[in-house]
């Protein structure tokens, strides 16, 4: 896999970025997104992975979320995983940067 930059998406309203890049895990390309979010600005919107796992990581500051209609916080260094068909929602909170890795369906 040749190395590619890494493309930045900036929401000018919320100030949200997200880093995406591809990633070899296990053999595997996956899609990689990092994201940060400054304080008290609304996270993303309700979603469903249809058939991802969301693996997130909080590496700076409290995410907090809404997961399949419940409100959830994570802290620094905290790691969770969403099923596929979860529903989630960013929520408000600190400032947090948190990454998030989706498997990259190829077509």
């Amino acid at each position: 896999m040749s190395q590619v930059e890494p493309r930045v998406l900036v929401n000018r309203h919320s100030g949200e970025r997200l880093t995406l890049r591809r990633v070899k895990r296990d053999g595997e390309i996956w899609l990689e997104v990092i994201g940060t979010t400054p304080p008290k600005q609304p996270g993303p919107p309700m979603h469903v992975h249809l058939a991802e796992i969301e693996d997130v990581n909080v590496g700076r500051g409290i995410l907090s979320a809404i997961v399949d209609g419940k409100q959830i916080t994570l802290a620094r260094a905290s790691q969770r995983s969403f099923p596929p068909a979860s529903r989630i929602a960013g929520g408000t909170g600190t400032t947090n940067r948190w990454s998030s890795r989706v498997t990259l369906v190829l077509l």
